[in-house]
């Protein structure tokens, strides 16, 4: 009887840890995702190596979700009246954030010469971050705000700094991109062309 006991007791606990197991993954998987199947939020995860994924959440074709914002002259707006009907760039950045400060200046070297058509470029820094010390000139027509993050984060799931949203005239959102490689994805600079 006491082999039969052992045996039982032996696959008892290997079908409790079975169950542990399977419902510890469900519970972190579930965490994770915010609850949403499919939306990933952590913070603690950037994408790929090519940096050129769009973020979840807001994506290609969505309306620009308003984002109270303040002016640097303490004025409260938000960035969709900032928009407003014309063709923009909104640019989340950080001060300290390398990458951002690459952009920046990839922008006014590499992209800003070659733009024909008028565009708002939208330099999104953090509440925690200001006042912004960086060059603004030779960007083009340039709008610096601050925003909060947390509310960025709910609204645009930033994740990574940079993050570049390409804004219409409609105010939808044409092209996405998150982190900075040294480029512009060709989606990117198609939309600054068109």
């Amino acid at each position: 009887m006491g082999v039969l006991q052992n045996q039982y007791v032996k696959y008892l606990l290997t079908g409790v840890l079975i169950f542990v197991g399977i419902s510890g993954g469900i519970y972190v998987g579930y965490a994770l995702t915010g609850g949403q199947k499919g939306r990933f939020q952590s913070e603690d995860i950037s994408p790929d190596q090519g940096g050129h994924d769009p973020q979840p959440f807001v994506t290609e074709g969505d309306i620009v979700p308003t984002l109270p914002c303040v002016l640097p002259d303490s004025t409260p707006s938000d960035i969709k009246s900032i928009i407003g009907s014309g063709r923009a760039v909104i640019l989340f950045s950080h001060p300290g954030c390398q990458p951002c400060k690459d952009l920046i200046e990839y922008w006014r070297a590499q992209v800003r010469p070659n733009i024909k058509k008028p565009i708002l470029f939208v330099i999104a820094i953090d509440y925690s971050n200001w006042p912004y010390e960086g060059d603004l000139n030779g960007l083009g027509e340039v709008v610096l705000v601050r925003y909060d993050r947390y509310e960025a984060k709910r609204l645009y799931n930033i994740i990574t700094m940079p993050t570049l949203f390409g804004i219409d005239k409609g105010g939808r959102i044409k092209v996405v991109q998150a982190q900075f490689p040294g480029n512009l994805s060709r989606e990117f600079m198609r939309f600054l062309r068109d």
